[in-house]
């Protein structure tokens, strides 16, 4: 293997095909956009410390409970890849939107419930699964990319509506109100520049927000909420997220993840490179952070990064403490999870077989043995990759 991680490999095929998926539409130079809307200034905001110390010790620093949930294997609940998770209750609703192109739940004993929609034609049917958003009210909303529509269900599976957005369906959105889509848009395309747009259900534009400021195809961006149940965004190569309303955006967080003058300089620096070397030199740059997934939970943050070599998950809560998960040169793997979700002090992934490739194989039996002593059963590399994900809970420690 090369000296990229299985992760960061995904990133870049990710990041590529979001390159190359809009390049017909894509012609000469990007052309400047007015937002109705622009993120206020002034006020102050919350601020994550710019530095932190670094150790191995995640589970007896951060973690006061483990729980590992095998998801039963049959041929109604099988998928292959694990795209977003939420847990809603005492039920996890699993997404792959890449390979079964399923939505399944599941109790937390992993037993299959029920699929929520189908591929198909017929009403309540789905032709491509994309983003899926699951409401306050516990509404499950999926964007089907190739009808551009909307689809919604309760969280029991029961069809109830769809719509037909005109410009299609987002990449990622988040439902305000029931009434508002407000939805991410991939890439830069002549008709459609900006990251954010809210919309009627109709697909109406009624505010646009967040242009794009360079011709590459960047994903649009993140939805999360926030500690008071804010509606937060934050998007590729920023350090900010952002608050958004039915009219309004405003700074909620910075995450000084980056340095300013770095990031300005890397920006101008890559400026003229192809789209190849721009992603190469992205992913191999030490000075930039590639990758932001943040995570909120009831009493800390949760950011999952990586720069160059390392990936890192970060705790910030009063501090700032930085625990290496991987070390690409050294084959060190710290945690075999991709983590997706939090839930209340719970931060939600799954063990993702493929990692454990990157590792020792003395460092391979021993988290394997631990694994199948949690589980009750005998768990080989074999078993993890024929059958369902085991999923992984971690619960944070209060301080």
């Amino acid at each position: 293997m090369n000296k990229y991680s299985y992760f960061t490999l995904w990133l870049i095929a990710l990041a590529f095909w979001g390159l190359c998926s809009c390049e017909s539409n894509r012609k000469g130079e990007i052309k400047p956009a007015t937002p109705t809307l622009v993120a206020d200034p002034t006020g102050t905001i919350l601020e994550w410390p710019k530095q932190g110390d670094v150790s191995d010790d995640f589970f007896a620093s951060e973690i006061d409970s483990v729980k590992y949930i095998m998801l039963e294997t049959l041929p109604k609940s099988m998928f292959g890849e694990v795209s977003q998770i939420y847990r809603i209750g005492d039920s996890l609703i699993i997404v792959d939107a890449h390979v079964s192109h399923s939505i399944s739940v599941f109790n937390l004993q992993g037993e299959f419930c029920y699929n929520i929609g189908a591929v198909g034609r017929g009403p309540g049917e789905y032709l491509d699964l994309g983003y899926v958003h699951v409401s306050d009210n516990v509404l499950v909303y999926l964007a089907d990319c190739a009808s551009g529509r909307i689809l919604t269900y309760t969280k029991e599976g029961k069809f109830v509506k769809e719509h037909l957005l005109k410009n299609g369906a987002p990449q990622t959105f988040f439902i305000l109100n029931d009434s508002l889509v407000i939805g991410g848009y991939s890439g830069y395309r002549p008709n459609a520049p900006y990251r954010l747009v809210w919309s009627d259900w109709v697909g109406n534009e009624l505010e646009t927000a967040f242009p794009y400021m360079t011709e590459r195809e960047y994903l649009a961006g993140n939805f999360l909420v926030g500690e008071n149940s804010e509606t937060l965004f934050y998007y590729p190569l920023s350090d900010t997220i952002f608050e958004i309303k039915a009219n309004s955006i405003s700074p909620y967080l910075s995450m000084n993840f980056y340095e300013k003058n770095v990031l300005e300089a890397f920006v101008e620096d890559t400026k003229g490179m192809d789209d190849h070397t721009y992603l190469k030199e992205l992913y191999n740059s030490d000075e930039i952070t590639n990758m932001i997934d943040v995570f909120r939970c009831d009493n800390h943050w949760v950011a999952y990064s990586q720069k160059g070599k390392y990936t890192y998950m970060s705790v910030l809560d009063k501090s700032r403490r930085y625990y290496l998960k991987s070390d690409v040169k050294k084959k060190f793997l710290y945690i075999p999870d991709n983590f997706k979700a939090s839930w209340h002090d719970w931060i939600i992934g799954y063990v993702n077989p493929e990692t454990l490739d990157y590792v020792s194989k003395e460092q391979r039996e021993d988290f394997l043995k631990s694994l199948s002593e949690a589980c009750g059963s005998e768990i080989t590399l074999d078993s993890l990759k024929q059958s369902n994900p085991v999923i992984t809970m971690y619960h944070l420690k209060s301080r």
